[in-house]
């Protein structure tokens, strides 16, 4: 396993702060956290694209997963058994979960400042339709996919 910041001890108060303060750098318009019960399970923000428009983007904290993870450093002995407890494991979870999001908001925005894609391109799957409580990637996979593969309509 290559988990990267298996081993953080950063809470994931901190982490979410540092996310924002990256996400206001490249200039998030408005930013919003979401929560189950006293976890955090999201991040809301809106970029503004260059023609002005406003895109809003969620991206989620899968806690199952996370807990997956670190069931499984447990068994591979990369981190200790008292991680298999709750609420430990849930709360090394969220630690190295948010962790992850950051590093990767962070790399992804760097890239949009250095002119190698646009907002919308690399945070495609996230953006967030309201009306429906849905990401993009949400609603193509519920489409089973087939809405990210129609083939185009010809012209008359």
């Amino acid at each position: 396993m290559a988990v990267k910041n298996i081993t953080s001890n950063i809470a994931p108060e901190k982490t979410i702060m540092e996310i924002e303060q990256i996400l206001a750098r490249f200039g998030a318009k408005a930013i919003l956290k979401q929560y189950e019960g006293r976890y955090p399970i999201g991040i809301c923000f809106q970029l503004e694209t260059e023609k002005g428009q406003l895109v809003p983007f969620k991206l989620p904290m899968k806690i199952e997963q996370a807990r997956m993870i670190i069931q499984r450093a447990v068994d591979e002995r990369k981190l200790t058994k008292k991680f298999r407890q709750e609420p430990l494991r849930t709360e090394k979870a969220l630690i190295v979960g948010w962790r992850i999001i950051k590093d990767w908001i962070h790399a992804q925005l760097s890239l949009i400042e250095m002119n190698y894609a646009q907002a919308i391109e690399i945070f495609l799957p996230y953006i967030y339709d309201n009306r429906t409580s849905q990401t993009f990637f949400e609603k193509v996979e519920q489409s089973k996919f087939l809405l990210a593969l129609e083939p185009p309509v010809k012209a008359r």
